[in-house]
């Protein structure tokens, strides 16, 4: 493999980091020695990276690597195990309410790695816990959490349960807890989580028993979830995804996740996830798999969506075009995935309340007098930015 060359994923650095912490004997301690050489080990690093350094010291010390900077990595990797276990504990207290009330329970992401791929509270730093509902359960479920000092974001309403997966509590001390009604927020429909809780497998967490996805939906939510563009590199989700594969590659059901693939419309996510993991990280994935997934057909909407929710769209880096249109592709495509309404009008009418809701406006002339006061507000920068250039050449 070519680490000059950057991928869809990760840079060149962020790949010899995740390798030396993946990989085993001489190749892991060969791109340690290339990313220490690489980097600068005395700066600060961002958190994607600096979250991936309980993982570097776990197989470092492994492959028995001594270097000063393992002194650093050791008091990371005993940080991040005490800071989980305070996490856990809590978790397993809400976890506790919500059983006592009768509310189903699956632990997602993090936490259900952490107990099932990692067997490691130390590993996988985490700043919450995502939990799992049923949609019919999720409003009882902020009010029960409401009750013992957890507040939502803002208020949890029927337009969230309609189109959102998830919604974000806080106690009073800033803890974090992800409450979701859906697994993936590309699959918002009716329904769409029944194979998730046919499927589930036990875990138990803090002492409390509870579900979690199994590995092969677990991939599909690891992969689905990290690709997506974030200003804190999203490279956590390789390691995930690598660990989760490396440890439980006979367990997966493999037709599963090419079924699931197809089910929730995450085709281009999944085939391009897991041929750069097979390629970059060796994960042994079956090639009837990898097959299976590249022959399925790929549509124009299904690139443009991923060429969207992969790429950097923070404003100073759009280009012309994006400037103008902004986030309405992103909400169009939202939208597709949600109504499943037949007749033009009513497709028309679930739109506009869609991007009333995304926009947060209250009715449709606000909506319309904001997207063409915006188009004149850009217009003007443009116009103005076109001019300092020409004055300055």
């Amino acid at each position: 493999m070519n680490l000059d060359n950057k991928t869809p994923f990760a840079t060149r650095e962020q790949e010899l980091l995740l390798r030396a912490a993946l990989l085993d004997g001489e190749h892991a301690v060969t791109a340690w020695e290339e990313w220490k050489n690489a980097v600068d080990l005395e700066g600060h690093p961002d958190n994607g990276t600096y979250r991936l350094f309980p993982l570097l010291y776990r197989n470092l010390e492994k492959n028995g690597v001594t270097h000063p900077f393992m002194n650093r990595l050791r008091g990371i990797y005993r940080q991040a195990w005490y800071k989980n276990q305070r996490l856990f504990y809590d978790m397993s207290r809400v976890l506790q309410l919500l059983h006592a009330a009768g509310i189903r329970t699956m632990v997602l992401k993090g936490a259900a790695l952490t107990v099932l791929t990692y067997k490691n509270y130390a590993v996988r730093p985490m700043a919450d816990v995502d939990v799992l509902v049923h949609p019919s359960q999720a409003m009882q479920t902020v009010d029960i959490l409401a009750a013992a000092g957890w507040s939502p974001i803002s208020e949890l309403t029927e337009y969230d349960l309609n189109y959102r997966h998830s919604k974000q509590l806080n106690d009073s001390s800033g803890k974090e807890f992800d409450l979701h009604w859906h697994l993936l927020y590309e699959s918002c429909w009716e329904g769409a989580d029944d194979d998730f809780w046919d499927g589930a497998v036990p875990l138990t967490l803090g002492g409390v028993p509870a579900l979690a996805p199994n590995p092969a939906d677990m991939l599909m939510h690891i992969i689905v979830h990290g690709i997506k563009w974030n200003p804190e590199p999203p490279i956590r989700w390789i390691a995930d995804a690598v660990s989760l594969i490396n440890a439980s590659v006979s367990q997966i059901d493999w037709e599963r996740l090419v079924l699931q693939t197809r089910k929730h419309r995450v085709v281009l996510h999944i085939k391009k996830a897991l041929n750069y993991l097979g390629d970059t990280y060796g994960a042994p994935i079956p090639p009837a798999t990898l097959d299976a997934v590249n022959s399925i057909p790929i549509s124009f909407i299904d690139i443009l969506e991923h060429r969207y929710i992969t790429k950097n769209i923070e404003i100073n880096s759009r280009s012309f075009l994006d400037s103008y249109i902004g986030d309405f592709p992103v909400y169009l495509m939202e939208y597709r995935r949600r109504h499943q309404a037949a007749g033009y009008f009513s497709w028309i009418k679930g739109l506009i309340q869609y991007l009333l809701y995304r926009m947060h406006k209250k009715n449709t002339f606000e909506l319309i007098n904001y997207l063409f006061l915006r188009g004149l507000r850009i217009t003007k920068k443009k116009l103005l930015s076109g001019l300092k250039t020409m004055n300055a050449g």
